[in-house]
């Protein structure tokens, strides 16, 4: 199945950044090696509209605060409710 659109800005000759809506697995890798490119750092700053900005290796992590606590907790929501009426 197709995914949604994205947007793709390129930043320098060999660089760009790539907006994804809805991704999937290795995705941005599979898009890039169809048009004959090869990923060769990939580096993710947002998962929903939560910051990743200073979160470098795996394992750190950051307190969430104000509008992005709120947002997570708008999204735990809303799908335990969703799954609650599909019968998941």
């Amino acid at each position: 199945a197709r995914t949604k659109r994205c947007e793709v800005i390129k930043v320098a000759p060999r660089c760009f950044r790539i907006v994804l809506m809805e991704g999937r697995n290795r995705q941005i890798r599979k898009m890039c090696a169809a048009l004959g490119y090869e990923v060769v750092d990939l580096h993710r700053v947002k998962v929903m509209d939560v910051d990743l900005d200073g979160l470098n290796v795996p394992g750190d992590w950051k307190r969430l605060e104000g509008a992005e606590l709120d947002l997570v907790h708008d999204v735990l929501f809303r799908s335990e409710h969703l799954g609650a009426n599909e019968g998941c």
